[in-house]
């Protein structure tokens, strides 16, 4: 039987970013910085944003909330882009 969540490096670089966020960090703060980082490494889509985030122990319920609610085209305001794709994209800042 295999493991829920494979050891592949796109899970160990999601587990080092969790671990590097300090004991005052705040929630909202850490699943923004891990779907950023979802998105980096090229797990771009609705789908693998939530399978990676659930192995850093997020829920799918706020992800997809803050998936929603950042999604947009309006750097500053917005920090990731959809494509007609199915692909997640960062924003540049403002």
């Amino acid at each position: 039987m295999y493991p829920p969540f494979p050891d592949y490096p796109v899970y160990r670089h999601l587990r080092e970013v969790k671990e590097s966020f300090g004991p005052h960090c705040v929630r909202r703060v850490r699943a923004v910085v891990l779907i950023g980082a979802c998105i980096e490494q090229g797990f771009d889509t609705r789908h693998k944003i939530i399978k990676g985030t659930r192995v850093v122990g997020l829920s799918k319920s706020h992800v997809l909330g803050l998936l929603d609610e950042n999604t947009g085209d309006v750097p500053g305001v917005h920090l990731w882009q959809l494509g007609s794709d199915g692909r997640y994209r960062l924003l540049e800042p403002a």
